[in-house]
């Protein structure tokens, strides 16, 4: 009896094992926690193709909207079983914005498996045409010595562009400048266009005809700096931050994750595929055709990334106070 218990354990583990070298066997779904009509989602669709050739099975993009982007969180969270096929549009809002912004959010950083970064968008700092100042030297010096003076616009409250503005006072001494929060980007860009509010946190900085820059600088308004490392190609003529002595790094990412405790074949054969996805011209041509910018980052750096990255979102939150919504 005991001889055959050892052997029918052998034959479920190499049942298992087997089982497991088959992956996947069935079709794989992506949710994408803002629909399937955002401007993400044609780049996701290239991935998605470009994987379900590799793979031999359909990847299929799923509408999981709802919470602000936290719904789809939350079912990969807590009710999807870590099999790897049902994967998560990871970004930095579901991941990363909202654990520290939003009420009752149930999940947190370390409750996703982090596969690949697909592509980033930078906020740009930009100025009214008949703001009184031209540069980000004066634009701070003005905040400086006007305090409350100038009204900045953003999308929301609690949001990646309002945390980025606020990343920025707090870098340059606490500026004293009061934010005007709208509901979307059009309204923030009409605000700025028109001259409503003195500047404004604007993501961009891809090019391509879609990028929200293209349509500021067009309008007549001014970009001051931008959030990224080094100068944007789109946008060479634009100084960073950090270029500037201001340590002021910022973006908006999106990627592909799934559960946590996906297992290490599955996440293998994920990682293999999403490299060769990702070496598809046409991602990064359909990332700037949206006006975003396409960013690569394999699974461990994308996980550290992460990381810091929530380290960062959780001590502007504290920083500047900014309550839950």
């Amino acid at each position: 009896m005991y001889v055959i218990i050892l052997l029918l354990v052998f034959l479920l583990g190499f049942g298992n094992i087997l089982l497991a070298e088959e992956y996947p066997v069935k079709p794989i779904e992506i949710l994408m926690p803002y629909g399937v009509n955002d401007r993400t989602t044609i780049i996701f669709r290239v991935i998605a193709d470009n994987m379900s050739k590799l793979l031999k099975q359909p990847v299929i993009l799923t509408p999981a909207v709802g919470g602000g982007g936290t719904l789809a969180g939350e079912k990969i969270a807590h009710r999807t079983k870590p099999d790897g096929y049902t994967l998560l549009q990871v970004n930095s809002a579901t991941c990363g914005v909202a654990l520290f912004t939003k009420k009752d959010v149930t999940y947190t950083v370390n409750d996703f498996t982090y596969l690949v970064q697909t592509h980033a968008s930078e906020v740009a700092l930009v100025a009214a045409s008949n703001a009184p100042f031209k540069n980000l030297e004066e634009y701070i010096a003005f905040a400086q010595k006007n305090p409350h003076s100038i009204k900045h616009a953003s999308t929301g409250i609690g949001t990646g562009g309002h945390l980025s503005f606020e990343y920025l006072k707090l870098r340059c001494g606490a500026l004293k400048i009061d934010l005007v929060p709208f509901r979307t980007p059009p309204e923030v860009a009409k605000a700025v266009l028109s001259g409503t509010v003195h500047s404004a946190s604007i993501y961009g900085g891809g090019g391509g005809p879609n990028d929200d820059l293209n349509k500021i600088v067009d309008g007549g308004a001014r970009i001051l700096a931008v959030t990224s490392e080094k100068r944007l190609r789109a946008w060479p003529e634009v100084p960073t931050f950090k270029e500037k002595g201001i340590d002021l790094v910022w973006s908006g990412w999106w990627g592909i994750g799934g559960p946590k405790g996906l297992p290490k074949n599955v996440i293998s054969v994920l990682n293999n595929v999403l490299y060769r996805a990702m070496e598809d011209p046409n991602v990064a041509k359909t990332a700037e055709s949206t006006g975003l910018r396409f960013e690569f980052r394999k699974h461990e750096e994308f996980t550290e990334f992460v990381k810091e990255y929530n380290k960062l979102i959780e001590m502007i939150v504290k920083e500047a106070k900014i309550p839950r919504q």
